[in-house]
């Protein structure tokens, strides 16, 4: 071999390890992209933390002590909540750690769709842009990263900012979730099955899905947020028979499940290491799989009992419910059935349907649990709160049990099997 092509090899080598802005730019690799993630997560950890030490910095004493208006504290909080949850929390850990470690685990070239991957990056990236122009903008948003009405309908912040910023966000995490979800299910390596998988890739698999879920509900409602400021809609307006408890619903059906997405991908960081360095298997795979990785996706989807429309779930997954099905399984169609239950106002929820009675001294029938009853072939008539003197009378010694150790409300319950 000649020196000319050794020279000429060392040179092709040299040119190919120096850094390109090009590259890094248009790149599709799921390394990079996890790279790009990295860096703008850190990018927004930063500022995020800056303004976190303006806030302490402020009530550190009273008065004034970093600035005098208002306003200004309440940028702050908007831009530390935003970027830490929408910025920092979740794209580290379901961007960066999911697109480099993935593709590796489950072995796959790369991703699904590279391109929609690399869009997810800049879609991202175009978020904390926008998030960071909040400190030169004339009329920053100061909603928190809530945005709650009425005082995000009202205020001179750029609600519409506000709401940009986080479509952004979450056109990004769906992009993200199809792309991972698809690339989990189909480019697994033969041989690959699904209960060999690293508890990592089910963590991950188990918090996309939570995203594909529950993002678009909450563009939904920041879309609304400013259709109600801008174009003169009245879905949380009160006075116009709107409410603003529909926005705070829809905004945590996405918020709460929010907390998995983030805890899910963490765990199975820490199973892994943990595996890895005690050199032994996870104890009980396939249990912590199918009942603890996915029973936190169903346990996020449960959000929706906390809805009007969850009246029928919320009351067939009440424990009251539950018993009253047994009851109704036993029982002979047109047998009549009588049940006491016993309410702790302390603990300020019910022993068996889980939530204080609003109206304490008459008879109440829960209008959440009648569909549930009717579900579980049942016709309650009566839903009766019982005095003390009442409850002492029961025969045995229920009444006795039940007002034990901290006082109690009982109820009756009375009906009939349909």
């Amino acid at each position: 071999m000649s020196s000319t092509m050794v020279t000429e090899r060392v040179e092709t080598s040299v040119g190919a390890s120096r850094f390109s802005l090009k590259e890094w730019v248009f790149t599709t690799d799921h390394k990079r992209v996890a790279v790009l993630y990295m860096i703008g997560a850190f990018a927004a950890f930063f500022v995020a933390g800056i303004m976190a030490m303006l806030m302490r910095t402020e009530l550190a004493s009273l008065g004034p002590t970093v600035t005098a208006n208002p306003n200004t504290y309440n940028v702050w909080l908007y831009f530390h909540g935003a970027a830490m949850i929408l910025g920092y929390q979740i794209p580290a850990l379901t961007g960066f750690f999911a697109n480099y470690y993935v593709p590796l685990m489950i072995g796959a070239k790369d991703v699904a769709f590279p391109r929609v991957n690399a869009l997810s990056v800049w879609l991202f990236w175009m978020g904390i842009v926008m998030a960071l122009l909040t400190f030169v903008i004339p009329d920053p948003p100061d909603v928190m990263w809530t945005g709650y009405p009425p005082y995000s309908i009202i205020t001179g912040g750029n609600t519409a900012f506000y709401t940009f910023t986080v479509l952004l966000m979450g056109f990004s995490s769906i992009a993200g979730g199809v792309n991972f979800l698809t690339t989990i299910i189909y480019m697994r390596a033969p041989g690959m099955t699904w209960g060999k998988l690293n508890m990592f890739i089910w963590c991950t698999l188990a918090a996309f899905i939570i995203q594909l879920i529950f993002v678009p509900i909450l563009g939904v409602a920041v879309t609304m947020l400013t259709l109600d400021k801008y174009v003169g809609t009245h879905f949380f307006d009160a006075a116009a028979g709107g409410s603003a408890l529909i926005y705070e619903n829809l905004f945590w059906f996405y918020s709460h499940p929010a907390v998995y997405v983030i805890f899910l991908p963490a765990m199975g960081i820490i199973y892994e290491i943990v595996a890895t360095f005690s050199r032994n298997a996870i104890f009980n795979y396939k249990k912590m799989v199918y009942y603890g990785v996915m029973g936190v996706v169903a346990l996020a989807d449960l959000v929706c009992v906390n809805f009007p429309w969850g009246g029928l779930l919320r009351g067939l997954l009440q424990p009251e419910t539950a018993v009253l099905r047994a009851l109704a399984s036993l029982a002979k169609p047109g047998g009549r059935f009588q049940l006491v239950l016993a309410y702790d106002p302390q603990r300020d929820s019910g022993a068996f349907t889980g939530e204080p009675l609003p109206v304490p001294d008459e008879t109440y029938i829960d209008p959440a649990l009648v569909p549930a009853y009717g579900a579980a072939g049942l016709a309650v008539e009566e839903r009766r709160r019982l005095s003390r003197e009442e409850a002492l009378a029961i025969p045995s010694t229920w009444g006795r049990r039940l007002l034990h150790a901290r006082p109690r409300d009982v109820f009756l319950l009375r009906g009939s099997v349909r």
